[in-house]
């Protein structure tokens, strides 16, 4: 994203909650810096997001967030978002989200574990990553994604992008 700015004024709030998630981001800028010059100015703060104070927004991207979020915290981020934003922003949001359908869901957990199969995952790997996020991380439908946004405010929204269970979402204030 920061490499297809073109705005001069433009600059990069990133806000994770993990150090080792903020120390991995300062290396890929410094390397990208590098590789390519300083680009679009990126401040990194070591914090959770939904005490994080958002104004004049014009794009806001939630990556893998709410689903490790309890249920009843993602609509209070989502209002959060919504009026730090400035009118016509865009919200971009990926989770892993569930499938309304059982047998559909069931089919693409069993091709997404094929994939990682193919990708020299071991069958421990796969069970045990599987198991450490039992009951941490939560996803919910894309219906339940799209709700709680135009409950927000969002005035339009659209699934842009899907790999297996994981969605990217576009919503515009």
């Amino acid at each position: 994203m920061r490499q297809g700015i073109r705005e001069p004024d433009c600059h990069i709030i990133g806000v994770d909650n993990s150090p080792a998630m903020i120390e991995r981001c300062k290396q890929v800028i410094a390397e990208d810096d590098a590789q390519t010059g300083a680009g679009t100015a990126v401040q990194l703060k070591l914090a959770d997001i939904r005490n994080e104070p958002i104004s004049n927004a014009s794009m806001v991207v939630l990556n893998y967030t709410l689903q490790f979020l309890p249920l009843a915290d993602r609509a209070d981020l989502m209002q959060h978002i919504f009026d730090g934003m400035n009118p016509g922003g865009l919200l971009l949001l990926s989770e892993k989200v569930v499938d309304e359908d059982p047998h559909m869901e069931e089919l693409l957990i069993d091709l997404y574990h094929e994939h990682k199969r193919r990708n020299d995952y071991s069958a421990m790997e796969i069970a045990r990553k599987r198991a450490a996020l039992e009951n941490v991380l939560v996803p919910e439908t894309v219906t339940a994604h799209r709700e709680r946004l135009s409950k927000a405010g969002f005035r339009h929204s659209a699934v842009w992008l899907r790999y297996f269970n994981f969605v990217s979402i576009m919503a515009i204030r």
